[in-house]
């Protein structure tokens, strides 16, 4: 059960970047059906296809990256630090009554920069 900020942070950080790139990299390897009956997926599969073994690692290393970046960005704007360039008031992140929002952002940063060392 999820009861702080930081456990808040480290589910979506599986959920979103673990589970997503698992999904990702099968997708890729498998030249998952779905994909190749759509002309972007189709297109992904043909480049993913064209890189040797380092590109391959590189391309993932990049989605991998985007998605941080993503979920950076909206934690951010769940700790007040963005305001959507609206000015119309502060978005709180609550949990059974409690404000998660404050040092989301900070937390994930964190997590991440461990992740890489």
């Amino acid at each position: 059960m999820i009861s702080t900020s930081r456990e808040f942070v480290a589910a979506v950080r599986s959920d979103v970047i673990d589970a997503n790139l698992q999904y990702y990299q099968q997708m890729f390897t498998t030249g998952n059906a779905v994909m190749a009956t759509d002309p972007y997926g189709k297109e992904a599969l043909l480049f993913y296809a064209s890189l040797d073994a380092t590109g391959r690692q590189r391309l993932f290393k990049i989605i991998r990256q985007v998605m941080a970046d993503t979920i950076s960005s909206v934690l951010g704007i769940l700790d007040g630090a963005t305001n959507l360039g609206q000015g119309s008031g502060a978005l709180v992140l609550e949990l059974a009554g409690r404000s998660l929002s404050g040092t989301l952002q900070d937390e994930f940063l964190e997590m991440e920069e461990h992740e890489s060392e």
